[in-house]
């Protein structure tokens, strides 16, 4: 893939997004906040592409585990990886290649499927692979005494309806917007 200056400042834009949305974090019982995060990873997915929305994420990522506060809290630093929302972050990175790739392969033939089918497909697999580590993180902290249902207790249930929501409004933006951003030339 080659990058041209206008995707990497389009990556640079999602990957600062992310970063700010980090900031309006609420914690959580279980270490997993509340955030905007889902929503950025959703729309960098459908705005940017699959590679570039994914690059942009993946970015955001590096700069948090060479220790930039730019994790919910503030935090960052390569211990973020024993933290039980790092799975999370993970699956931003195939949540907005997915959503991307959902959308791609719609275009041609169904740009409003793709834009409809995206969103969702990629907050499923954030969800698929969040969860899991999230198991495994309480799992190894206390001692194996942690359930599937903990997992979701702390992971999924708190998060569902409005992460549900995020994908509607992406699912609105990117109908509504894209088209416009593409007439002024600011998307490929």
């Amino acid at each position: 893939m080659i990058l041209k200056t206008k995707d990497l400042a389009l990556c640079g834009i999602f990957a600062a997004l992310i970063s700010l949305s980090a900031y309006l974090a609420i914690p959580l019982p279980g270490g997993v906040p509340f955030s905007l995060q889902p929503l950025i990873a959703m729309m960098a997915g459908i705005f940017l592409g699959s590679k570039r929305g994914a690059l942009s994420i993946a970015v955001y990522t590096l700069m948090g585990l060479v220790g930039l506060p730019v994790f919910a809290g503030g935090t960052g630093g390569f211990g973020v990886i024993f933290k039980p929302s790092f799975g999370y972050i993970i699956g931003f990175i195939v949540c907005a290649y997915v959503a991307g790739k959902v959308m791609e392969l719609f275009l041609e033939k169904s740009p409003k499927v793709g834009f409809l089918i995206g969103p969702f497909a990629g907050l499923a697999v954030d969800y698929i692979i969040g969860i899991p580590y999230l198991y495994m993180i309480i799992k190894q902290s206390t001692g194996g005494a942690a359930t599937w249902s903990l997992a979701l207790t702390y992971g999924f249930y708190p998060f569902i309806a409005l992460d549900l929501l995020k994908a509607a409004m992406v699912v609105f933006m990117g109908l509504s917007l894209i088209p416009r951003l593409k007439r002024a030339g600011i998307l490929l």
